[in-house]
């Protein structure tokens, strides 16, 4: 899923890199001859004890290769899928914020001004007709 997320915050069709998803830490060991043959890699563990674990393990074990710990991006969330999603979840609220401080203005220079009360209200009610139909 972190991946996915990841992949949704870019163009995909506009990546050209080696990507290697690991479903836990423990599967580290069996990427390694994977990417030690890389100069650089990219780790979005997870921010916990098990993931900080793994990024030094990677340091360790690929010392030709320049890790870098991408978990910085994501902190203060578990992983990136969360901190996509709670990102999601703020856009969404300040654009709600944005869209009701919109409506009181609005709402309020109709109220400091009689003529665009007026204005808005004639916009609204049908003209009055002169004269009696019988």
């Amino acid at each position: 899923m972190d991946f996915l997320s990841c992949l949704s915050t870019k163009h995909p069709d506009q990546l050209r890199i080696d990507v290697i998803v690991l479903n836990s830490v423990v599967n580290l060991p069996k990427a390694l001859p994977f990417l030690a043959r890389h100069s650089t890699i990219h780790a979005f563990f997870d921010n916990d004890n098990a993931g900080r674990k793994a990024t030094a393990e990677l340091i360790r074990l690929c010392p030709r290769s320049e890790v870098v710990d991408q978990s910085c991006f994501y902190s203060g969330h578990k992983d990136v899928n969360d901190y996509l999603i709670a990102h999601i979840k703020d856009h969404a609220k300040k654009l709600a914020a944005q869209k009701n401080a919109s409506k009181t203005k609005t709402v309020q220079s109709v109220r400091n001004n009689p003529q665009l009360l007026k204005a808005k209200t004639a916009a609204v009610e049908p003209q009055r007709r002169k004269g009696v139909k019988v």
